[in-house]
């Protein structure tokens, strides 16, 4: 292995995770969005520049599936809890 970090790396889903969480707490308190929101944002950003400029890939395939990971990314960045047991715990009771 002679690279640290590489383009199969970058778009593995926990660095896809990382890179917009890390995004996420920079510009959370310069934008004044609401962090969730944002995090949607981030997320799709960054599964689309893996895979339409890094992959090179236009098909649609792969930007349905692009659409799909930016919420898995999304999910995985902020947690599970927050955008699905915690609403179900408010709507329960």
């Amino acid at each position: 292995m002679t690279e640290l970090v590489t383009v199969e790396f970058l778009g593995s889903l926990s660095a896809m995770a990382t890179v917009s969480s890390l995004i996420v707490q920079v510009l959370k308190g310069q934008l004044g969005i609401n962090p969730r929101w944002l995090n949607l944002v981030v997320a799709f950003a960054v599964s689309a520049v893996y895979t339409l400029v890094l992959q090179g890939d236009y098909s649609s395939d792969a930007i349905s599936l692009m659409l799909i990971n930016g919420f898995i990314i999304t999910s995985a960045s902020t947690g599970a809890y927050e955008y699905i047991l915690k609403p179900l715990a408010k709507n329960m009771g």
